[in-house]
């Protein structure tokens, strides 16, 4: 809505002209905008109570404002900058250099300036389309808005890309026309590089990522544990084994509270005696091996204080993707 109040701004024919009546029709569209959200956030409510207030509050107000209870994917503020730039390759270069030598004078499009005589426009462009105004509104918006939180992700601009893409696609459209042998070696470059890029990432990157890939973690656990459940202890209140899990069919479960209830009982940091026993007499835990070497030992006490014997009964030989170390599978008997 400020995209589109501002671009109605921007193109008023009359200076003086009042601008409540675009205001008021912002206003309402706004409102309107907010019923469909509402009803998901009062169903979500109904089913999650506090907890689903506390999380939804912490990760859009507090994300925004900075006040979160944790560092989230907190980044300097010319992050922004350098995934548009690196999102839009091969085609950024075109865009950023649009900044500096546009051509203006050679683009004869349908201009912002009023068709009647006697009215001052607000801008001093003459030959910028209204599409084009609104795409570099929408972009410096959605910049500007996702630069001003520290908490930054290449996701959140999205909705930047469909109007970037619109500007590309315009200013390759002109330079094609008044370079026309200089566009045509541009051209092959270009298909070339296209070829260049597919081959990579169809046939090539698919091989790199699949060595990368939980899946072979998976897989050994899975010939390990076959049906018997899996539960995780990680003592942190943000991580998760998310990449193995999926791999597994989403059947992890944990064994510690959640990080707001970890947060109210023991200051942030877990212990064993905050686990939550399972009711079943076998089953394995999945652990990063980081938090077995620290808590092991006390581990181990304590199931075995509560009628359990515990041992190791795989450690994976490369570090997993969400928690960057080894993983530790332990296999746990009720005595």
């Amino acid at each position: 809505l400020g995209i589109w109040w501002t671009w109605g701004i921007l193109l008023r024919r009359d200076v003086s002209a009042p601008i409540w009546r675009l205001t008021l029709r912002a206003v309402w569209l706004g409102i309107a905008a907010l019923i469909l959200p509402a009803m998901w956030y009062l169903a979500a409510y109904n089913q999650g109570g506090e907890k689903f207030l506390r999380l939804a509050m912490e990760e859009n107000f507090g994300r925004m404002t900075g006040t979160m209870s944790y560092a989230s994917h907190v980044k300097p503020f010319w992050y922004n900058a350098v995934m548009i730039a690196s999102g839009l390759i091969p085609w950024s270069a075109l865009l950023l250099a649009s900044l500096w030598w546009r051509p203006w004078k050679w683009m004869h499009r349908q201009a912002l300036t009023p068709a009647s005589a006697g009215h001052a426009s607000i801008l001093p462009l003459k030959n910028v389309s209204r599409r084009e105004l609104l795409c570099w509104i929408a972009v410096i918006f959605v910049l500007v808005f996702y630069t001003l939180p520290k908490s930054k992700r290449g996701v959140y601009l999205l909705p930047l890309y469909p109007f970037a893409a619109s500007l590309i696609a315009d200013y390759a459209l002109l330079y094609a026309s008044r370079f026309k042998q200089a566009t045509s070696i541009a051209v092959k470059a270009g298909w070339i590089a296209f070829e260049l890029y597919a081959i990579t990432y169809v046939a090539i990157w698919p091989l790199i990522v699949e060595q990368r890939s939980d899946r072979h973690v998976a897989v050994e656990i899975e010939k390990i544990a076959g049906t018997t459940p899996i539960y995780t202890y990680i003592n942190s209140r943000m991580d998760r084994f998310y990449g193995v899990d999926f791999y597994l069919g989403v059947r992890m479960k944990a064994l510690l509270p959640s990080g707001q209830d970890c947060n109210r009982l023991n200051g942030g940091s877990y212990t064993p005696h905050m686990i939550n026993m399972p009711a079943e007499h076998h089953f394995f835990i999945a652990i990063p091996a980081g938090d077995y070497e620290m808590q092991g030992a006390e581990l181990k006490e304590y199931f075995n204080g509560c009628g359990y014997s515990i041992c190791k009964a795989w450690e994976s030989q490369a570090k997993t993707r969400d928690m960057r170390q080894p993983l530790i599978l332990l296999k746990v008997n009720r005595l």
